[in-house]
């Protein structure tokens, strides 16, 4: 989905209750019934709201923290009184909770002139269970489990729909099912001064919706295309340092997950981030850099601002700072067609310098019905190190330096999210369109998301590509011989795509 999946997961998280009659509409109790029997059995809305910001923010569908974020229980933790959840009666029975996500889906891709016998058909499933004890306010545990499924592909086969039809940041799972270890990770502080996080956990850096040229801390960019973020936690000892008289917050990192697992003291890494709040114009401004053995260091910037009231937009951007000595540039050569030299038509050359990569945009909010609200945003990405033509492609899969959006050197995108239709609350909606302009292929697709019987949510969605044939969002890749006389795979251009899901917080 586009930038689609980072909001989907959004809209999934923030989509208010359900405020039709569901009993008439799927049987069952009433909404005062179900009202009254939610309080009898200590399950009110503010709980339920509670568990899904807690879902979201474990499984990387909601809004974070920049650094990876804390949810709602964990902002006891900055008042902490140490309080000791066994010994209060009313809290006696909840220091453990359990509870996860199923997600079930149906998708299609559907060929550029192929029969309705050649539509590629996947059933990514996916089941996340978590544990999340805090047996006192100033100390959590959490476990996070991930199952993934496809009962259309078998065992041995590369192909998965979980890497959305071949345009995917993140690597597909090798197993078929493949179990994964998501989170575990300890959280407590020292002195209710310093709050530490040890072990598998969520990070993010940057400000970006769609591109995270900073996110420095993850081996795979976030996949836009998915309504999960599939990226397993990282495993590091985070520090944490607020500042809450003026609003800053300072992290240092150490990281094991570097070039390699860390099974040495000369392979441990380092990170430093710190977020800054300026008053008068009510910006956000994060400075970060990675350090790890093996890969030339990484510094960032990151800054949000609202324009003056009463103008509600918001403008965010972040820039990368990279050594130009980790990219390799390609370049076609003027007057060589690859046809005719498929083994001379480009040069390459090893990056030099410091090479910025910068995302962009500004979001337009406008809140209606008094909790939803429309958001309209624009985002633009600049790669100076992407290749300029759609004729480098299948030289970049081969030599498996491909990852998808930032193959190129210029993209953008527009988006539209709907929180809920103004007599149908439990319908909404996002529509989003991502665009490659280096080489004029686009992507559009529209989101529809149903939330019924509380609990169950019903997704579908439909997508187009368009634009340049063969470019990387309508990819056409016939096969290119190699030295050594191997073929670059071959890949017909997709015309559209759709798929339903049904996805449930339990």
């Amino acid at each position: 989905m586009t930038a689609l999946a980072l909001w989907l997961a959004v809209a999934a998280g923030q989509t208010p209750q359900n405020e039709h009659d569901e009993a008439s509409m799927f049987g069952g109790e009433t909404p005062a019934e179900a009202a009254s029997n939610a309080v009898a059995n200590g399950l009110d809305g503010g709980a339920r709201e509670d568990a899904r910001g807690r879902d979201d923010v474990l499984f990387g569908g909601g809004d974070l923290l920049r650094d990876g974020g804390a949810d709602r229980r964990d902002e006891s933790m900055l008042g902490a009184i140490g309080k000791n959840r066994f010994d209060t009666g009313e809290e006696k029975n909840d220091p453990l909770k359990i509870g996860g996500t199923l997600y079930l889906r149906g998708q299609a891709y559907w060929p550029e002139n192929g029969s309705f016998d050649k539509v590629t058909f996947s059933s990514p499933d996916l089941l996340d269970v978590y544990l999340d004890a805090q047996p006192i306010d100033r100390v959590r545990g959490v476990a996070v489990g991930r199952l993934l499924y496809e009962p259309t592909r078998s065992s041995d086969a590369s192909a998965s729909g979980f890497s959305g039809g071949g345009l995917s940041t993140v690597t597909a799972p090798q197993g078929n099912p493949a179990v994964y270890l998501d989170q575990l990770y300890l959280r407590f502080d020292i002195a209710r001064t310093v709050f530490v996080t040890v072990g598998r956990q969520k990070m993010k850096w940057g400000t970006a919706h769609i591109w995270n040229p900073t996110d420095a801390l993850n081996a795979q960019r976030r996949d836009p295309l998915q309504p999960f973020d599939l990226r397993l936690g990282v495993n590091a000892v985070k520090l944490h340092l607020p500042i809450e008289k003026y609003n800053w917050n300072f992290y240092a990192y150490g990281l094991l997950d570097n070039n390699g697992p860390a099974n040495t003291l000369g392979k441990l890494g380092g990170a430093l981030r710190a977020e800054i709040v300026i008053p008068k114009v009510r910006a956000e401004i994060g400075l970060d850099g990675a350090w790890v053995q093996g890969k030339r260091p990484r510094y960032g910037i990151d800054i949000s601002v609202p324009l003056p009231d009463p103008i509600p937009i918001d403008l965010f951007g972040e820039v990368a700072f990279r050594d130009g000595r980790d990219f390799t540039i390609r370049k076609l050569r003027d007057g060589v067609d690859p046809a005719t030299n498929p083994f001379g038509f480009f040069t390459e050359e090893q990056g030099k310098g410091i090479v910025p990569q910068v995302a962009a945009g500004l979001s337009l909010s406008i809140p209606y019905l008094d909790v939803n609200v429309l958001t309209v945003g624009l985002e633009y990405f600049y790669n100076p190190v992407g290749v300029s033509s759609p004729k480098l492609y299948p030289i970049l899969f081969a030599e498996n330096d491909y990852t998808a959006f930032y193959a190129a050197q210029h993209y953008g995108a527009a988006f539209v999210l709907l929180g809920g239709l103004p007599n149908a609350k439990w319908i909404s909606g996002n529509f989003t369109v991502l665009m490659n302009f280096s080489d004029l292929s686009g992507l559009a697709r529209l989101d529809a998301f149903f939330r019924v019987l509380t609990y169950l949510q019903i997704e579908t969605f439909v997508a187009v590509n368009f634009g340049t044939r063969g470019g990387e969002l309508r990819p056409y890749f016939p096969p290119i011989a190699l030295p050594g006389g191997a073929l670059t795979p071959f890949s017909p251009a997709p015309a559209a795509s759709f798929g339903l899901g049904l996805r449930v917080n339990i």
